[in-house]
């Protein structure tokens, strides 16, 4: 009985209430089945989330008899009376909430006929229907969103001979019966979030390669079926089953999946769930607490053991490992977990999918902005913080009216250019550190042809570049000894999780020289990716490297006076003396 009382007051009990009497039959002079008075069922709508409307039926349990011009009592209607057991209890101070659930799993059970079926007015969620004297027993079926239980309903015949509804063994609000208090329906909850230290909300957050993300999913609660939900097989079972598939691409193994149940720890086992990896059941006994490099699970839970949980919060705990395959920017990286459940005492088969999702984003300085989308203006790469050039002099150019510059564009043999133009310099080396003191190195890379530096799988916060190397060949530069102070910061849907902007800013030395920012609209797809449409608003920084072949014109052409002066007597004074040893010489000959 205890178990019985616990089911019952987690119930959701009967399509809804009965808004009482709705309509009253004139006083006749001879009652029939003819004579019929109006049922209102309320708040069947399935919490907006139906696309068709669910089916509300009456199954007439008890049917009222007359003798010819008076009312002569209740019978067990003929459709039931093979089936359901002390149905006159319906009509009495002995109704329970236990006797409506096993007087409607009987009827479901054995298929029986409904009476009629309830109408849908045009105020959303009433359904309504007219029928004789009798009690009803009101079933839902056909509900996308919502778990509704069985529930009764009366047409009485009043000593006028008219009728009405008696809606005393529905729950009204607060009414109780036998000191039972029904709960009409219930909706199931589901959600799935980020728990990692550093997030930006619970959908969404900013991750580096290589970090650790926590998942937590819950909100769950195992309905409260009641025995209306009827086994008609031996592979007929309630459903209730939670799938989680992260982006194989990005995130690599499940680690650490613990499950609760009323706030216990339970694993895989013949008598409580069923745990697969990539679709791969694990062995009943098993912990199953690490899918090694899976990035989907299921578990599906046992009918016997839904059961006996009824009204139970589900949690379900694990980690992955964020990896170097992840997209870049606006590319997100999304995980997407689903709880699917019964919802149909016709048919245990039918099933309502929730859905939740979270997106991960992580940063590239010089990288696409976005795989799947390109920018407002065409611009598929970033290039918006650093571009590494050389120093050059215009082909053809005279130089301060003394001559030419050389034709590949360098300076050097002719003089100080008057305007020079730079150009892109590959092979330069740069090191970039999560920290001022430049003890934690977060990457090294080289200036590509176009002079770019490229660093991938950024978290938001701040870094410090450096450069490490200058490039090697026949031309030797000066290395760029400033300090760059690039920090990253993104903006997340505090909802969706989705990215709506982020910004790239740069300080050299601590004076800012550039930052980029890029705003997006986006748009969410039935696959839940999205569809970015992204502005952008870019300075670059240009980090200049000098060959050290000019460095002398930095103090004009009275330097550059001085070194070809010093050279010319230099030559001059080797000349003299030769000339004065071979004199010598010759006089001693």
């Amino acid at each position: 009985m205890k178990k019985s009382l616990v089911k019952i007051l987690t119930l959701a009990l009967a399509a809804a209430t009965v808004a009482g009497m709705s309509a009253m039959a004139m006083p006749v002079s001879a009652l029939s089945d003819t004579n019929t008075a109006t049922i209102t069922v309320i708040d069947v709508n399935d919490k907006g989330k139906t696309t068709e409307k669910p089916t509300v039926s009456a199954y007439r349990v008890l049917e009222a008899t007359y003798n010819g011009t008076a009312f002569g009592g209740y019978k067990v209607a003929d459709s039931v009376k093979s089936v359901v057991s002390k149905p006159e209890d319906l009509y009495s101070d002995k109704i329970t909430g236990e006797l409506i659930a096993d007087m409607a799993a009987a009827i479901v059970e054995n298929k029986v006929a409904a009476t009629t079926t309830l109408t849908a007015a045009a105020t959303d969620g009433v359904y309504t229907a007219d029928v004789p004297a009798g009690v009803y027993l009101i079933l839902v079926t056909s509900a996308e969103a919502v778990v509704y239980n069985p529930g009764v309903v009366s047409v009485n015949v009043k000593g006028d001979n008219t009728l009405e509804t008696n809606n005393k063994s529905l729950d009204m609000a607060d009414r109780k019966v036998n000191n039972v208090t029904y709960i009409k329906s219930e909706t199931p909850d589901f959600n799935k979030d980020i728990v990692s230290a550093e997030t930006k909300g619970p959908q969404g957050d900013t991750v580096a390669w290589g970090d650790r993300v926590s998942f937590q999913l819950d909100e769950m609660t195992i309905p409260s079926y009641s025995d209306a939900y009827v086994k008609t097989s031996a592979d007929d079972s309630l459903v209730y089953e939670i799938t989680d598939t992260l982006d194989k691409d990005s995130f690599s193994g499940i680690n650490g999946l613990t499950v609760t149940v009323g706030g216990k720890t339970v694993t895989a086992a013949d008598d409580t769930f069923d745990l697969y990896y990539q679709g791969a059941k694990v062995n009943p006994g098993t912990a199953g607490n690490a899918g090694g490099a899976a990035t989907n699970f299921k578990v599906s839970f046992k009918d016997s053991f839904i059961r006996a949980h009824l009204g139970e919060a589900v949690q379900i705990n694990y980690d992955s490992v964020f990896t170097s395959n992840a997209t870049l920017n606006y590319a997100e990286n999304k995980n997407v977990a689903t709880l699917n459940y019964s919802n149909d005492p016709s048919d245990l088969s039918k099933t309502h999918e929730l859905t939740d999702v979270t997106y991960h984003y992580t940063f590239g300085i010089d990288a696409d902005i976005d795989a799947k989308a390109e920018t407002a203006s065409g611009n598929k790469e970033t290039y918006e913080l650093n571009k590494v050039t050389e120093k050059r002099a215009t082909a053809g150019e005279y130089v301060n009216g003394t001559g030419i510059a050389d034709t590949d564009g360098s300076i050097g043999k002719m003089g100080q250019a008057t305007s020079v133009s730079n150009k892109p310099l590959a092979d330069a080396e740069f090191t970039l550190y999560r920290d001022a003191a430049f003890t934690d190195v977060v990457d090294v890379t080289k200036s590509d042809a176009n002079g770019h530096i490229t660093f991938k799988g950024l978290d938001e916060g701040t870094y410090y570049m450096k450069e490490t190397g200058t490039p090697k060949g026949t031309v030797t530069y000066a290395k760029d000894e400033s300090v760059y102070e690039i920090t990253i910061s993104a903006t997340l849907n505090a909802t969706s999780g989705i990215m709506e902007s982020y910004t790239i800013s740069t300080k050299k030395d601590g004076a800012a020289v550039g930052s980029a920012t890029y705003t997006n609209t986006p748009a969410v797809n039935d696959d839940y990716s999205v569809t970015n449409t992204i502005e952008h608003n870019v300075d670059q920084v240009e980090i200049v490297n000098t060959p050290l072949a000019e460095l002398p014109a930095t103090g004009g052409m009275g330097t550059i006076a001085i070194t070809l002066g010093a050279a010319v007597g230099m030559a001059g004074f080797m000349t003299l003396y030769i000339v004065n040893k071979k004199k010598k010489e010759e006089e001693n000959a």
